[in-house]
């Protein structure tokens, strides 16, 4: 049983008894439309001439809260590392879609149509040469499909297809994409390009772990970001770093292996490197501007 609760296979659909048909679905179409407004406001545009590195934090499901704080936490980290660094002022180069009743007022549900809509948002925004890092989180199935759900809202699944359409119409070539969820080495033959990284917390045949409200991560979300990008480590030796790291973690719980993955396109290292190259002399700027005041570390 204790087995069962930790591993992040998709839930079963079946309406948890407990709720009572009394509880009325909400209406929370105001409130989002009111987040949903302050978007295209908050986001910052491409600095022309540099590689800019956006992100987007996507927690699809919304009956644990642990999906929610690790996205918020990915969020956050980034928006720490990147803010001065980006010169943006208010604005911001990172974005969230969280699907939990508790961040409705702060952060738009994750649904197919929002995500289609705020990727187009940052198509517009970003360059040509800029790169979006998206995270995914959920449960996952053994059929490679990612659980979306909000409790009495909706209940639905995404696949790698779908992701890669969407990416497609928002015109945006350069990509990192990690999805952390059960089985989801199979999303990547569905995402893998030329431009792409896309890095799995499993194989697609294994479960991963942690996927419990009693934690504030996944395994894989808190070797990423908790025991590596919060330390100072960059994002690509992070994912390099990810395998042996989360198979300690398994082993002293005696859990079958989950096998992360990661598939590098031909061309997007070459780009990674231009833009780390151009991230030093941003940094080097930086530490010249405002010598009293130490440049925080990018990614």
């Amino acid at each position: 049983m204790l087995l069962a609760f930790f591993l992040c296979a998709a839930a079963p659909s079946k309406v948890n008894p407990s709720r009572g048909p009394s509880q009325a679905r909400k209406d929370y179409s105001a409130v989002q439309s009111l987040v949903r407004k302050s978007l295209n406001s908050e986001i910052a545009n491409e600095n022309p001439g540099e590689i800019d590195l956006f992100f987007l934090g996507i927690a699809l499901y919304g009956d644990q809260d642990v999906f929610m704080r690790e996205t918020l936490y990915a969020h956050n980290l980034f928006e720490d590392r990147y803010h001065d660094l980006y010169g943006s002022g208010k604005k911001s180069f990172g974005l969230s879609l969280v699907n939990n009743i508790k961040t409705a007022n702060r952060y738009l549900f994750a649904t197919k149509e929002n995500i289609a809509e705020i990727l187009k948002l940052l198509g517009k925004k970003m360059g040509e040469e800029d790169i979006l890092f998206i995270y995914f989180t959920s449960h996952g199935s053994r059929s490679h499909k990612l659980s979306m759900t909000l409790p009495r809202q909706f209940r639905n699944n995404l696949d790698s297809e779908e992701i890669r359409t969407m990416l497609d119409d928002a015109d945006i070539p350069w990509r990192m994409l990690i999805v952390s969820a059960c089985f989801s080495g199979g999303f990547i033959p569905g995402l893998e390009s030329p431009k792409t990284l896309v890095a799995t917390a499993a194989d697609p045949n294994h479960s991963s772990f942690g996927c419990t409200d009693t934690r504030n991560f996944t395994y894989y979300g808190e070797a990423l970001f908790k025991r590596q990008l919060n330390e100072g480590t960059g994002l690509l030796d992070s994912l390099y770093r990810m395998p042996p790291i989360i198979k300690v973690m398994e082993d002293e719980q005696g859990y079958k292996n989950s096998n992360p993955q990661m598939v590098i396109g031909d061309d997007f290292l070459e780009h990674w490197q231009k833009y780390q190259d151009d991230l030093r002399e941003r940094l080097t700027y930086r530490k010249e501007e405002r010598p009293k005041r130490p440049p925080k570390r990018g990614w």
